[in-house]
């Protein structure tokens, strides 16, 4: 088989392993390179397919239950599409045998967050996986001492790691790792448990909201009439300071309706 990872079959990134090792063997290669490589995906048992592996050539006979290898490590660096090519049935370089046809039926392809090693020692059969306690999804909570007492969520599509399971909403930095925080001014905080805690700040106090109606060419600055509001603009009306989080526009009356909610300085 043939396994890339990049964003061309150009550029993209090889996995390489030993496809057959003499007896006598104390070590082997396996890894990543920039050139298009070729491994043995062993057979079990006639009908599971290991996704990477090497033969023990014993002569006339060939062994292969010693170096089956259930995952393969993926690069740090490593992003773009996964090339995937099968080539056919083999023994390897060394050895000459006849393969049945072979039949490739309900292949799937499996991503784990859980870091596993192989070894290049033959002595090393098992590979060496650091298994983490990893969680579906997360919550955020916050709170304030106002007296009214309403609850409010949000559902995020796109989330910060923080030790999750891999998923297709994990947000990602420039380089390829996890995003786990964010700066905010001087600190760094969960992007997550920063909205939860603005939202908390915000409602901690009353707000203010008016929704005047005001005539669309009325003047109220040098050159500058209702009309010109948009919602880049802070409107102060009794005494207070507003942004404008709604504008309509009647036509027929010239008249524009503001809905103006308090925010804070």
């Amino acid at each position: 088989m043939r396994l890339g990872v990049g964003m061309t079959r150009q550029t993209a990134q090889w996995w390489y392993m030993d496809d057959i090792i003499q007896p006598s063997a104390t070590t082997f290669t396996s890894g990543w390179r920039n050139t298009v490589q070729e491994f043995s995906a062993i057979i079990k048992n006639g009908y599971q397919l290991c996704s990477t592996g090497m033969l023990v050539y014993l002569g006339e006979l060939i062994e292969q239950k010693n170096y089956c290898y259930p995952w393969i490590p993926m690069p740090a660096n490593a992003y773009g599409y996964l090339f995937i090519d099968f080539m056919g049935t083999k023994a390897g370089s060394a050895v000459t045998i006849d393969f049945p046809d072979m039949e490739i039926g309900n292949f799937t392809i499996d991503f784990s967050r859980d870091q596993t090693t192989i070894s290049n020692s033959t002595t090393v059969i098992r590979p060496r996986t650091l298994t983490k306690e990893r969680q579906s999804k997360a919550e955020y909570k916050s709170s304030n001492t106002n007296q009214t007492e309403q609850e409010w969520s949000a559902d995020c599509i796109f989330a910060s790691d923080n030790n999750m399971v891999y998923g297709y909403g994990l947000l990602m930095n420039p380089d390829g790792s996890y995003m786990a925080s964010a700066p905010y001014g001087n600190t760094t905080e969960q992007p997550e448990q920063h909205l939860a805690n603005r939202v908390t700040a915000y409602w901690a106090q009353a707000k203010r909201m008016l929704s005047p109606d005001l005539i669309a060419n009325a003047s109220i600055g040098t050159g500058v009439t209702v009309m010109d509001i948009s919602p880049r603009h802070k409107v102060t009306m009794a005494g207070t300071t507003f942004h404008p989080i709604a504008i309509d526009h009647n036509w027929r009356d010239d008249v524009v309706s503001l809905t103006l909610l308090e925010m804070p300085s």
